[in-house]
C-alpha cells in the first residue's frame, strides 16, 4: 500500500485568470528546535500561482512522489501507473494498452486519461502539452496522450482533484494532472523490469530506464531515458473470453443467408461452377450438402486483442543555469518520444463485405447471380498500427527582484505526429469486378474466362491502371490465390500533426503585511497557437465531387484534408488576503 500527501491550497481571488504556471518545489526548510516557530517552506501548488505553505486549506491536491510512484510497482505506463495510485483514474475514459478491443473510444493507439471520466488536463512542469495527433483523425479523441510521458522521468505528480475551469479552461473540468520532471539529479540509475505471463502465449512486458545527473560552476542537468514493450494479448489466449461466439452473417463462407458445411473449403470442390453450373438456387446446395442453412455462431476470440502492442521510447532532459544565483536563472526541459502500437478489433470483420457473383462467372456454383456473397479472407483481418512521435521543448529565465518580489517568462513548444496504418482494408472498386472473371490470361475478354480486369490499387483512376489477375473465389471460407486478392487488399494511411506554442509571463509579490499574514498577489499574461492538420489516404476523401469518394471499405476512416490553428490571449491577476 502507498501513502499519498495531500496539500491544500489557500483562498485565492481570481480578478482576470489564465492558465497556472508552476515552479519546482525549493527545499525544506530545517528542522526548528523546540523554542523556535516553525517557518513552513512555500512552493506554487498546481491550482495557483501565488506560493503557500503546505497547511494552506483550500482547494484539495493529492501529491504523488517518488515513493508512490515507486509503490505502484510501474516504471514505465503512466496510465497504470496513476490508475492504481488514485481510485479516481478508473472508467471507460481511461483508456490506453487495453483499449485493444475498444472501437467507439478512439485514442489511435495512445492513452488518455480522466479523473471521474471528465475532461482533465494534462501539464508539463505546469505548462500545456500539445494533445495526440488522434484529435486530428475522423472521430479520434481530444487528449493529451501520456503514454508518452515516461515514469522515470518524474519526480512527482501534483492532481488537483477538484473541476478548475475558472483557471484553466474546460478541458480542466475534471482537474489537472501536473507531472513535475526530475531535476538537479546527482548521479546515476539504471532499472528494469520483466514480466511474463506463464498463461497460453506467454504475454511478456519489458522496460528499463536510465537517469543520470550532474551539476558543476551553476549549471545543473539531469537526463532519462527510457524503453518499454509490450506484447498484444488476444482473446483465444485466456480461458475467460477463448470462446467469444457471436452470430456473424459477414463471415467467411456464408452466401445467401448459409454458410458452408463443416469441411467444405469452397462450393467448386464439389459442385461445377461458372458456365458448367447445374445448381438454381441455394437451397439445391444445401440439399446436396455443399452448405448449411442459416448462420451459426461463430468465436471471434482468435482474431481480436485484448491488449494491444506496444513499443515506447522516450528521452527527457531538464537543466537549470545560474547566470546570477536567484537573481538571473535559465531553466528548461525537453522531450522527445516514440511510441507505435498494434490492435486488431472486433472491426477486423469491416474487411468482408457482400456482392452479388454474375451468371457465369468462374467460382459461380449457381445458373443465375448469386446475392449475398460475403468476400473475405481471416488470413487477412483488418488490423491497426499507430505511430506516434512527440516533441517538447521549454526554456526560460526567472529570478528574484528581491526578498518580496519575482518574476519568470517562459516559451513552450509541442508537437504530437501520428501516422495510421490501417492493414488490409478492402478496396471496394475492385470488389465486384474480382470475382467477375470474364477475361484470360493476356486480357482478352473470354466469356467464363478465369482472369478479372481490376484498377491497380494506389494509381487509381485512370485508363492505364487496369491490371489482368486471376478471378477471385468469394466462395473460400479461405486459403485463396494469393494473386487474386493483390488489388482487393491495401493499407489506408492517415497523417495528423497537433502543435502547440506558447510564452508566458509573470510577477508574483507579497508588497505589504496585514495583522493576518503577508498580502500577496501574482499578475501575469500568456498567449498561445494551438494548430491540428489531418491529411487522409487519398481514397478517403469525404469530397462529394472526388472521384476518389468512399473507395475503401466499411473499416475505413474518411474525411477531407484540413489545417486550422487558433489563438488564446489572456492576462489574469490573483490575490491572497489573509483575514
Amino acid at each position: 500500500m502507498h501513502s499519498n500527501r495531500r496539500l491544500r491550497v489557500a483562498a485565492a481571488l481570481a480578478l482576470l485568470v489564465a492558465p497556472g504556471l508552476l515552479v519546482a518545489q525549493t527545499p525544506p526548510a530545517a528542522p526548528a528546535s523546540e523554542d523556535q516557530t516553525v517557518k513552513l517552506t512555500t512552493f506554487v501548488v498546481t491550482g495557483s500561482n501565488i506560493p503557500t505553505a503546505a497547511d494552506a486549506t483550500d482547494v484539495p491536491v493529492t501529491v504523488l512522489g517518488a515513493h508512490d510512484i515507486q509503490d505502484t510497482g510501474v516504471n514505465s505506463n503512466f496510465l497504470d501507473m496513476m490508475r492504481k495510485a488514485i481510485p479516481a483514474f478508473a472508467g471507460r475514459s481511461d483508456i490506453g494498452n487495453s483499449n485493444g478491443t475498444n472501437n467507439n473510444q478512439n485514442t489511435s493507439g495512445g492513452s488518455q486519461i480522466q479523473l471521474r471520466n471528465l475532461d482533465t488536463l494534462v501539464l508539463i512542469n505546469g505548462r500545456r502539452v500539445a494533445t495526440s495527433g488522434a484529435n486530428g483523425n475522423n472521430g479520434g479523441k481530444s487528449f493529451v496522450d501520456v503514454s508518452q510521458i515516461p515514469s522515470a522521468a518524474i519526480e512527482r505528480i501534483e492532481v488537483l482533484t477538484d473541476g478548475a475551469s475558472a483557471i484553466y479552461g474546460s478541458d480542466a473540468v475534471g482537474g489537472v494532472v501536473n507531472i513535475i520532471l526530475k531535476q538537479d539529479y546527482q548521479g546515476v540509475e539504471i532499472g528494469g523490469r520483466y514480466a511474463v505471463s506463464p498463461n497460453t502465449g506467454n504475454y511478456s512486458e519489458r522496460s528499463g530506464y536510465i537517469v543520470a545527473g550532474a551539476s558543476k560552476s551553476g549549471f545543473s542537468a539531469t537526463v532519462i531515458g527510457s524503453w518499454s514493450r509490450t506484447d498484444p494479448l488476444w482473446q483465444y489466449q485466456r480461458p475467460f473470453i477463448a470462446q467469444n461466439f457471436q452470430s456473424k452473417p459477414t463471415f467467411p463462407g456464408v452466401a445467401g443467408g448459409n454458410i458452408l458445411s463443416p469441411g467444405v473449403l469452397t462450393a467448386s470442390t464439389s459442385n461445377p461452377v461458372g458456365l458448367n453450373a447445374t445448381a438454381t438456387s441455394f437451397a439445391a446446395l444445401v440439399a446436396n450438402g455443399t452448405y448449411q442453412a442459416g448462420v451459426p455462431l461463430s468465436n471471434l476470440a482468435p482474431y481480436q486483442t485484448i491488449l494491444q502492442g506496444t513499443d515506447q521510447k522516450s528521452a527527457v532532459g531538464t537543466f537549470t543555469y545560474d547566470f546570477i544565483p536567484k537573481k538571473l536563472v535559465a531553466f528548461g526541459d525537453y522531450m522527445l518520444s516514440d511510441v507505435k502500437s498494434d490492435l486488431q478489433t472486433n472491426g477486423f470483420l469491416n474487411n468482408l463485405a457482400s456482392v452479388t457473383v454474375p451468371a457465369g462467372a468462374p467460382y459461380n456454383p449457381l445458373t443465375v447471380a448469386a446475392a449475398g456473397v460475403i468476400v473475405g479472407d481471416l488470413s487477412l483481418p483488418l488490423s491497426t498500427h499507430n505511430h506516434g512521435k512527440g516533441d517538447r521543448a521549454t526554456g526560460g529565465l526567472r529570478g528574484e527582484i528581491n526578498e518580496n518580489w519575482s518574476w519568470e517568462v517562459a516559451a513552450t513548444y509541442s508537437q504530437e505526429k501520428l501516422l495510421q496504418n490501417l492493414a488490409n482494408e478492402l478496396f471496394t472498386p475492385n470488389l465486384a469486378a474480382a470475382v467477375a472473371g470474364g477475361y484470360n490470361s493476356a486480357g482478352v475478354a473470354t466469356p467464363g474466362g478465369n482472369y478479372s480486369k481490376v484498377l491497380l490499387l494506389g494509381a487509381y483512376p485512370g485508363a492505364s491502371t487496369f491490371v489482368f489477375q486471376p478471378a477471385l473465389d468469394p466462395f473460400a471460407r479461405s486459403a485463396r490465390n494469393p494473386a487474386s486478392l493483390a488489388n482487393l487488399y491495401g493499407t489506408e494511411v492517415i497523417q495528423t500533426v497537433s502543435q502547440l506554442k506558447g510564452v508566458d509571463a509573470k510577477v508574483v509579490g507579497t508588497p505589504f503585511n496585514l495583522p493576518a499574514g503577508k498580502f500577496a498577489i501574482a499578475v501575469g499574461a500568456a498567449t498561445r497557437q494551438e494548430s491540428l492538420s489531418g491529411t487522409p489516404d487519398v481514397n478517403s476523401y469525404n469530397l462529394s465531387t472526388s472521384a476518389l469518394n468512399h473507395n475503401w471499405g466499411a473499416g475505413g476512416v474518411f474525411f477531407d484534408p484540413f489545417s486550422q490553428s487558433r489563438r488564446i490571449n489572456s492576462g489574469w491577476a490573483e490575490t491572497r488576503i489573509p483575514i
